[in-house]
């Protein structure tokens, strides 16, 4: 019988699956089950996990415990990791199916019931259907990149800050910016001026400028104007890897020094 996860935590079944992964066809009933659904109103059919005209099994044994709770995106990479072999992010990252297969899986959590699905990259890797600029929205497979990729671990829990079901700015801009995800002094530099030491980030700091704000201060400083201005023009002139926060700041200049999230300790 097809059940959602609440009836399986409900009625105390085996909330742990063997691990397989989608089909061609699997990845098109997929598909098209996103395509027709504007919500996720009603629960996922969990027997297509298993359907042996839809899914196939992976070339490892592992299952993956579909009635587990995660408050952030950072617990989840956390987990998954853990479950899958070692190097899973680079070398099942074109196993597609696969990916596409854990999402399904965890839809429960991905895809509360009654919220808007979003968009079709975060469930399905967007390189199966031609959208390769898109890839690291992946909810599952981006998640897991950034836990067990080369980063500055400050800036990994930032990127994964927020809940399952969310990608985010931080993680879109940032770490979706090839120069931003390979560099880690630029990293560490985010972590320095947006992040509250709680392990969150700053009120405002991906505001855009209101319009008709005479003011100016709303969006000043703020990391979309990093991303989008500050990073370009610095790979541009220096050698990013070889400058302190302070060269960062100095280069930058007024703009963030009378900001909100300049402080002069940071100098220090």
């Amino acid at each position: 019988m097809a059940t959602s996860r609440n009836v399986v935590l409900e009625t105390g079944e085996m909330t742990e699956l063997r691990i397989r992964k989608f089909n061609g066809r699997g990845m098109e009933h997929f598909m098209q089950i996103l395509s027709e659904r504007g919500d996720a109103r009603e629960p996922f059919d969990s027997s297509v996990l298993e359907n042996g005209d839809l899914t196939e099994s992976v070339s490892f044994e592992a299952s993956v415990d579909v009635s587990r709770n995660f408050s952030t995106r950072y617990e989840l990479g956390q987990y998954i990791a853990s479950i899958l072999p070692d190097g899973a992010s680079q070398n099942l990252k074109g196993e597609y199916g696969l990916w596409a297969w854990l999402t399904y899986a965890m839809m429960d959590i991905l895809s509360p019931v009654g919220k808007p699905l979003g968009e079709v990259s975060r469930y399905v890797p967007s390189e199966s259907f031609g959208r390769v600029g898109l890839s690291h929205r992946h909810l599952i497979r981006s998640a897991v990149d950034v836990f067990t990729g080369d980063h500055d671990e400050e800036f990994k829990k930032l990127a994964l800050s927020v809940s399952p079901d969310v990608m985010g700015y931080f993680h879109d801009h940032c770490y979706g910016n090839p120069r931003i995800r390979r560099s880690i002094k630029t990293q560490q530099v985010i972590v320095a001026l947006y992040g509250d030491g709680k392990g969150g980030l700053k009120r405002g700091f991906a505001d855009y400028p209101r319009r008709g704000d005479t003011s100016g201060d709303r969006g000043k400083g703020g990391l979309r104007r990093f991303v989008e201005n500050i990073v370009p023009r610095l790979h541009e002139n220096y050698d990013i890897d070889r400058m302190e926060l302070k060269d960062f700041i100095e280069v930058w200049g007024d703009e963030i020094k009378t900001s909100q999230f300049y402080d002069e300790s940071l100098l220090s």
